[in-house]
């Protein structure tokens, strides 16, 4: 139905709320489904005539040779917070495996043009969320997208990217190496048919996906006329939360994040920030039974640390917010558990059980 010429998400999901399945739709009488749908009787018409046979098949066929599945609001599979907002997609072409529906996640976006400041908190920003079982959706974009989609690969997290074209069409064709690491640790979805180019007005459209996809929205440097920013409208109309880093206050970049900070934007420097606005908690890593033999002989801290640490290593950051021990403390107590042979330390300022 929704490649029925003037049959756009509104009219689409106002016809499915009254007649509950496709199917009774197509099977309405013309008159029904004019005063329903609230359109015109050509229209009504042109839906009883149907889709074009000739037309499907040949999306079919290209969806087959690129990978690519389609997930309709009918299934169970769709995401269940894109559900709630006022104007779903009736249809998500995808590549890759779609999370499970009611995944926790969280969007980070943010500037095409980022600065140093704006990717290392990016990195930090979303490494600790991967950590904490969230799955990050962002928008393909160049910069900060780009940063947030491949930091959660580095992590070993899953991560959506929501496109503004047809999944044939790598855009920007930089990130062509990006997109398959995706589709191989999440997915690439979209609203737009194969074939479908990246034009302008795309993606203000898939703003609202990567905000109704997700249970907030952290936006990591964004200009005055950012798209990030409409992203962070759509937030607010769909009733999610919305965080912004600050950054310095002469800097362009970020003009409109301090902005929404003074808006009434959560302002956030950690993930503790985020994840206590959205009642998540940090998961606590799984001990093992000599592991925790191995427990019983530490002590207060030592073993708070021991506890919230795991073989793959936890960044720092995250653990200091994890066990509240002030920085300085907090490695002493590393060094000597890593002397003890309890830690070991990995690249990139993480920590592992031993």
């Amino acid at each position: 139905m929704s490649l029925i010429p003037g049959i756009g998400e509104v009219r689409f999901n106002r016809l499915l709320k009254h007649f509950k399945r496709v199917s009774d739709v197509f099977n309405a009488e013309v008159e029904v489904l004019a005063e329903v749908g609230r359109i015109s009787r050509k229209m009504a018409e042109s839906i009883k005539r149907g889709y074009d046979c000739a037309e499907v098949q040949k999306i079919l066929a290209k969806l087959s040779n690129a990978g690519i599945k389609i997930v309709t609001m009918e299934d169970a599979d769709y995401p269940g917070k894109l559900r709630e907002i006022y104007d779903p997609p009736p249809v998500l072409y995808f590549a890759g495996d779609m999370p499970s529906a009611n995944a926790p996640s969280v969007a980070v976006i943010g500037s095409r043009k980022a600065s140093s400041y704006g990717k290392s908190m990016t990195e930090r920003i979303t490494a600790e969320l991967v950590a904490a079982g969230m799955v990050i959706v962002s928008g393909f974009a160049r910069g900060i997208d780009s940063v947030a989609h491949s930091t959660a690969i580095e992590n070993r997290g899953k991560t959506i990217a929501v496109m503004g074209c047809g999944l044939d069409i790598i855009y920007p064709s930089e990130n062509k190496q990006l997109y398959e690491k995706i589709i191989r640790s999440g997915c690439a979805i979209t609203e737009f048919k194969p074939g479908t180019p990246p034009e302008a007005g795309n993606f203000p459209k898939r703003n609202r996906i990567i905000s109704g996809i997700s249970a907030g929205v952290v936006i990591i440097e964004a200009a005055q006329k950012s798209g990030a920013l409409l992203t962070a409208r759509h937030a607010l109309d769909q009733g999610r939360e919305v965080f912004a880093v600050p950054g310095p206050a002469n800097s362009a970049s970020s003009e409109g994040t301090n902005k929404l900070i003074k808006s009434g934007a959560k302002m956030t420097t950690s993930v503790a920030d985020i994840l206590e606005e959205l009642r998540i908690q940090f998961k606590t890593p799984p001990i093992s039974q000599s592991e925790k033999r191995k427990m019983e002989s530490l002590d207060g801290d030592q073993k708070l640390i021991y506890q919230n640490l795991d073989e793959n290593g936890v960044q720092i950051d995250r653990l200091a917010a994890l066990v509240s021990v002030a920085m300085p403390k907090l490695l002493g107590l590393l060094l000597e558990m890593e002397l003890s042979g309890y830690v070991r330390t990995l690249p990139g300022k993480r920590y592992a059980r031993v």
